[in-house]
């Protein structure tokens, strides 16, 4: 008897009708995200499905590397890019149909790296944009603030003025900033969504901005599955905008 997540349309959910279908998508193997790695994955079952499905999610230049040459739109890097100078965040996510040979004891004991072995993931390779915020330390900071200080320390010791904390010459004296950036990234806190695209027959469709009224296919449940979840409680904003219930129950695969 186990105990995994399942997630499902809301009963009051805003989406088309046929979304409602009895889908119930039950996680029953989760691989966290690795910096590493660049990706996360999840192995989930659709009620009333034979085989289990793998859903990867991570950079778009790792998602690509394990996906299928063929399914990958040729203008793939031209988009990214585009979205990309923009501002914005973009997360990739391919599926695959696992082996019906794999059953529910031997998910439980297969590696990650297994389950991509060998085995390219399968189409659908979804761009998610999300508005780029901003970066807690940019990279570059620490190496401007010490060539800030070398310079003050030379401008100090011209006047005469020594000192034997050059940390702290930077918060003495009378100091007037100027600080641009990209309109939100200092104003606001959060992270908000922008919208999906999905790849149908190796082309990028337009970008959708409800995901309330996406249909029935990888795309959908990815969204509903491939996050983090921690004591059962799904944490993840594009889980949140899709308008779907979380819950655990007791069921024997």
């Amino acid at each position: 008897m186990m105990t995994p997540t399942i997630v499902r349309p809301s009963t009051q959910h805003k989406g088309s009708l046929d979304i409602l279908n009895n889908i119930e998508l039950g996680i029953v193997r989760q691989f966290p995200f690795s910096s590493s790695l660049q990706r996360m994955s999840v192995v989930i079952r659709r009620l009333g499905a034979k085989n289990f499905d793998l859903y990867v999610k991570g950079s778009p230049e790792m998602i690509t590397s394990l996906s299928k040459p063929e399914t990958i739109p040729q203008n793939f890097h031209q988009v990214l890019q585009s979205y990309t100078q923009h501002g914005y965040r973009v997360i990739a996510l391919a599926s695959k149909q696992l082996s019906s040979k794999l059953n529910y004891v031997k998910i439980q004991r297969i590696n990650r790296q297994e389950l991509v072995q060998n085995e390219e993931l399968v189409s659908d390779i979804i761009l998610r944009a999300l508005d780029l915020i901003t970066i807690a330390i940019p990279p570059a900071l620490p190496a401007a603030l010490a060539v800030g200080i070398v310079f003050s320390q030379r401008r100090l010791k011209v006047k005469d003025v020594y000192c034997i904390s050059p940390r702290g010459i930077n918060v003495c004296g009378t100091i007037n900033a100027v600080c641009f950036d990209k309109t939100g990234t200092i104003t606001e806190d959060g992270l908000d969504m922008h919208g999906v695209v999905e790849v149908k027959n190796s082309k990028f469709s337009p970008i959708l901005r409800d995901t309330t009224h996406l249909h029935n296919g990888d795309l959908l449940f990815g969204m509903a599955c491939c996050h983090s979840h921690t004591n059962a409680s799904l944490v993840s904003l594009w889980f949140a905008c899709m308008d779907w219930d979380k819950l655990k129950i007791e069921f024997l695969l």
